[in-house]
């Protein structure tokens, strides 16, 4: 999975974009922001500023989109140090 930060979300419009922390990483041909619906948001809302894990695939129109887009609870995704804290 990606890491990245929601650059744009329009909650009316139900869309927005994700900036990949590392864009080497995306898909060739994609651009430097990946496309996200609402539909493919698992769990909870996202907002610009949001910083997220997401994977990208190919949409019905050949473009690329975000799919699976959590938030990075920094809690539960910051790494556990050797004396288990």
């Amino acid at each position: 999975m990606l890491t990245g930060k929601v650059v744009r979300f329009d909650a009316g419009l139900k869309y927005g974009f994700i900036r990949p922390d590392n864009p080497r990483e995306l898909p060739a041909g994609a651009g430097p922001d990946v496309f996200v619906h609402e539909s493919g948001v698992a769990g909870e809302w996202i907002q610009a500023g949001d910083v997220v894990r997401f994977e990208v695939v190919p949409g019905r129109d050949g473009k690329f989109k975000s799919v699976n887009v959590r938030l990075i609870d920094d809690a539960a995704d910051a790494p556990v140090k050797a004396n288990g804290t």
